[in-house]
Order: structure tokens, then sequence, then C-alpha cells
């Protein structure tokens, strides 16, 4: 029985993460379609902290992506609103013969 070492979602981040991906175009080389080998793949580092760590930083991770999706709510809201109260008070400038 396998002892599990490292969570699919911490690995899911930490490869997303721009410091790693940076490294890792930087393997894969030049090229349209990129390419890692196993070989090279096996060489890189990957910082492994307990996997208690590793399930508290993926919840922080989480919580701040569902507040980042939140913000972009809020602001698709916010120009929404701009636009239309806009619109009421000045009615519509490519309609309008005075604009």
């Amino acid at each position: 029985m396998k002892r599990e070492i490292i969570s699919n979602k911490y690995l899911k981040y930490y490869l997303k993460y721009e410091p790693t991906r940076k490294v890792l175009l930087n393997i894969a080389g030049e090229g349209n379609q990129k390419f890692i080998p196993l070989s090279k793949l096996k060489k890189i580092e990957i910082f492994l902290p307990p996997l208690p760590t590793q399930k508290k930083i993926v919840a922080i991770l989480e919580k701040a992506e569902k507040l980042k999706g939140w913000r972009r709510e809020a602001d698709e809201l916010t120009d929404e609103f701009l636009k239309s109260t806009f619109l009421e008070m000045f009615g519509d400038p490519v309609k309008n013969p005075m604009g």
C-alpha cells in the first residue's frame, strides 16, 4: 500500500505557480507543442511540505480563487451599473443628435 506524499490539488497549484511554469517552459525549449522528457521532469525538485500543510495551502489557494472570481463578478456588475446609469442620465450618445 502506497503512502500518499503529495496532494493532487497541491501539485496542480505548484505546477501553475509562475516560477515553476518558467522552469518548465525553459526545460521544454522552443517549439509550438511543448514537451518535457521524463528524464528531465524527474530532476525537478518540488517543495513538498507534509501532507496536512499541503492541504492547508490548497484550502487557502482555493479561497483566494473564489475571492478572485467574486471580485471579477463585482467588477462586471459595477461596469454594467455604470453604463446603464450613464444611459439613463444622458441617453445613448450614438443616438443623441447633440452628442
